[in-house]
């Protein structure tokens, strides 16, 4: 299924490369790759404060050479007791440059958390509400480094429902970098 979903955005990215014209204008995506200080509290459980991987992505349109909406989503793939965790935050929110290359930006939304990387998690995460809140600089014509910090907060009945091993609250600093296509 995540072949399928490159396969689909690789096409979709070079199909549609004329919408990019190296503007701040118009639709814009923004792939990233990084590393993550992941702390997450657990109820009745040790904490945990440990370095993860983490992918981001953002689909946006820019009002101007300054000001976008976005949809961001941030993935924080790690290990918790012999378990593949993935925990993931969807958010709608804005991007601001205050200078010429550095810019700044937050979302607010939605966080999953699985303990299992598989297909068959569709049925088994929990849900609860994320925070995204960053800052970036452009290094050259299509890339950046962000620093962001990302907060997410589950409801301990669901977590008890679901059987799950999550944490009821969970902070992480990442650093990433970005290729972003305008």
């Amino acid at each position: 299924m995540i072949k399928i979903q490159l396969i689909f955005l690789l096409i979709l990215c070079t199909s549609c490369a004329s919408w990019f014209d190296g503007n701040r204008e118009g639709i814009f995506v923004t792939i990233g790759a990084g590393a993550s200080n992941l702390t997450a509290e657990y109820s009745g459980e040790e904490d945990m404060d440990t370095t993860i991987g983490t992918l981001g992505t953002k689909v946006g349109w820019g009002f101007g050479e300054r000001l976008s909406v976005m949809v961001a989503k941030t993935n924080h793939f790690y290990s918790s007791g012999g378990e593949d965790v993935l925990s993931e935050t969807s958010a709608l929110g804005i991007q601001l440059y205050i200078l010429q290359n550095l810019y700044v930006y937050g979302a607010s939304g939605i966080t999953n958390f699985s303990n299992e990387v598989s297909e068959s998690a569709v049925d088994n995460f929990v849900t609860g509400t994320g925070t995204i809140f960053g800052l970036g600089y452009n290094f050259a014509k299509h890339y950046s480094f962000e620093v962001s910090v990302s907060a997410a907060e589950l409801d301990q009945e669901d977590i008890t429902e679901s059987g799950l091993t999550a944490p009821t609250i969970q902070n992480s600093t990442s650093f990433m970098i970005v290729g972003q296509v305008f």
